[in-house]
Formats: structure tokens, sequence, C-alpha cells
């Protein structure tokens, strides 16, 4: 009872001390720093860390790399097995990041369907028949995320 009768007694020495108290606290903003990078904030002893400086010596940076399949037709059975076979390889490459992996076998086809949402890997199974290879032909030409990206308009180059 004594703290509200005080603060209703006296409005303007209250706010007052309240503008003293946010402005030294305030005053801690100024020293406030930020760092845009991970490495500052993990010890040294961090896979992470470790695994970025290895990296680092060799390349300076993170580099990308494209492994291209070029081909008449890549919408054929064989061609779709080395792609998925390739990326298979890449991924056990080490100091490869596996979720950064961008191919056809990686990559999920995303749907709205009536029902809800439908998501796939466009090479869970690698199509057997012409009408599953048309099939996947024509998911990928719907999907502007794939189609020209990661294989060609033309059809005759696909990227890892």
């Amino acid at each position: 009872m004594k703290y509200y009768n005080f603060t209703v007694n006296h409005p303007k020495s209250v706010l007052f001390v309240l503008l003293i108290i946010t402005a030294i606290l305030g005053y801690g903003i100024t020293k406030l720093e930020t760092r845009n990078s991970f490495d500052g904030e993990l010890p040294a002893s961090d896979p992470v860390i470790s695994q970025y400086n290895l990296v680092q010596e060799h390349f300076d940076k993170r580099p990308t790399v494209l492994i291209g399949i070029e081909t008449d037709n890549i919408y054929n059975t064989n061609t779709l097995r080395k792609l998925v076979d390739l990326t298979k390889a890449a991924e056990g490459i080490p100091f490869v990041r596996k979720d950064e992996i961008k191919s056809l076998a990686t990559v999920e086809n995303i749907k709205s369907e009536a029902w809800g949402i439908d998501f796939h890997k466009f090479l869970d199974s690698i199509p057997a028949n012409d009408a599953s290879l048309q099939k996947l032909q024509n998911q990928i030409i719907e999907n502007d995320l794939v189609y020209g990206k990661l294989v060609s308009r033309d059809a005759k180059l696909a990227i890892i």
C-alpha cells in the first residue's frame, strides 16, 4: 500500500526515476556488437568449426561444384539411374554437406492436391516404362524450381 500511495501521490517523481533507470540501462545499447559469422559463437573444438577451417585452408571459401550429365534425352532409365548414382557418390565426398546437394534425386516435388499437400522426391523410384517416364517429365515441366534449372528445357542436360 505504501508504494501505491507514493506512486499515486508523486507521479512526476516516479516518471523521473523510471526515465533515469531507462537511460542507465539503455546506455548499454551503445556497447552492443553483432557478428555475422558463426565461428565466433562456437568453441574452437566444435566439429563444425574444425571442418570449416579445413575447407578454408584449401578453398578460402565454400565453393559450388556443378556436375552435369549431357545426353540426347535425360528422360530414360539409364540416365536417371546415373543421376541417382552420381548424387549418392557426391553425398559420400568428405566435407560435402548432404543437405545442400540439389539434383532430381534430392529435390522434392511439392504439389497441392485436393486432400492437402503432396511431396515426394522426383526420383524416389526410377521410372521403368514410357508412361512413368512421361509422367516424370510432366512433373518436372510443371515445377518452375526444377525446369530450366536442374534440367535443361531441351531435356539434354541435368545437373547436380
